[in-house]
């Protein structure tokens, strides 16, 4: 019978990952809602074969749109002998430190071809002699036309991560409501069908295993917009290590139209966020805080929190008739969409 994470990881075969987590009661847990993880996942598994669960309609649609160049630049992780195995160059050391996905891209595009070239031959280099030497010989272009392909997938994909918010902030919640209960065995058991915790382990199938330790690191999720099995990580970083893993409740997104929003919405989406710019744009008449969160697709009692921040804000008003509040905007709220109107 194995006892500690420690005989787990001893136990573990080859293509098994494992992260000790020591005292699971004593781990930091935060939650990143940075992208480029999830613009990363869908292009290796439209254009790298690495199938991790993508829509084949989405897969279809990338494929489609990245170029012949960006897929040859992509295809060697898909690689028999590397498969799954993403070299740091692709993977800016910061990108979960509010890094936006253009910032993340200017990273590849300026990248030093030497700094390219040395961490693909220390990643690849008993593997150098085929799919890798093109990369390997010509990092520059190499990097270049990687993030060509990845501008593609974030131009493509930019109206799905919109109407992903929603979820995105109820994960948030889930994330911080498990952590100040001290839930977190409860959470990190949760988070895809892929992992299993036992024994004070995280444990995860892959082509490549490793056994690692959290060591007192930060353990940062990453909810992604990604097929159903995707995961990723980073063990390399001093003070954290990040697992990226599907965003809960994708469900039937995927197959929901896709739509940009107006330039109202994107303005105030900029000042207010995504879920407090659509309530204020939608109070055209007073209205129930059930309805109103119907028309958001947010929690009433997570829209009852962001009533209360535009009403400290002065941009809504509360009347209550009989039983029922209802919620209008103020003269102030009014008058801020009049300015983004014009």
């Amino acid at each position: 019978m194995i006892d500690t994470a420690a005989e787990v990881m001893a136990w573990q075969s080859p293509g098994v990952v494992t992260l000790g987590l020591g005292d699971i009661n004593r781990i930091r847990v935060s939650v990143s809602t940075a992208t480029y993880p999830s613009l990363f996942s869908m292009l290796t598994d439209s254009v790298a074969g690495v199938t991790r669960g993508l829509p084949a309609t989405w897969r279809e649609r990338i494929g489609r749109t990245v170029t012949h160049a960006g897929h040859r630049a992509i295809a060697p992780l898909g690689a028999a002998q590397t498969a799954g195995w993403v070299p740091d160059c692709l993977l800016p050391a910061d990108l979960l430190a509010g890094l936006d996905t253009d910032s993340a891209l200017d990273t590849l595009r300026t990248a030093d071809p030497a700094d390219v070239q040395a961490n693909l031959l220390q990643e690849f280099g008993d593997h150098a002699t085929s799919v890798w030497r093109p990369a390997i010989d010509r990092p520059k272009q190499w990097m270049a036309d990687a993030s060509v392909a990845m501008d593609a997938v974030a131009a493509l994909s930019r109206p799905l991560f919109t109407q992903a918010r929603p979820l995105f902030d109820r994960e948030i919640e889930r994330v911080g409501v498990a952590t100040v209960r001290q839930m977190t065995t409860a959470l990190l058991s949760t988070l895809n069908s892929r992992v299993t915790l036992r024994n004070g382990a995280l444990t995860f199938s892959h082509p490549i295993g490793g056994n690692y330790e959290l060591a007192g690191r930060e353990l940062i999720l990453v909810p992604m917009v990604t097929g159903d099995r995707m995961l990723m990580t980073d063990f390399s970083q001093a003070d954290h290590v990040w697992l990226g893993y599907p965003l809960p409740g994708l469900g039937t997104l995927w197959n929901t139209p896709a739509q940009l929003p107006s330039p109202l919405e994107a303005a105030l989406e900029a000042l207010l966020g995504a879920t407090r710019a659509a309530a204020l744009a939608y109070l055209d008449t007073p209205t129930t805080m059930t309805e109103l969160a119907t028309a958001t697709g947010v929690h009433a009692a997570r829209m009852t929190h962001h009533c209360d921040r535009l009403h400290s804000a002065g941009l809504v008003e509360r009347h209550r008739h009989g039983r029922t509040m209802r919620v209008s905007r103020s003269e102030l709220g009014s008058q801020l969409l009049e300015i983004y109107r014009h």
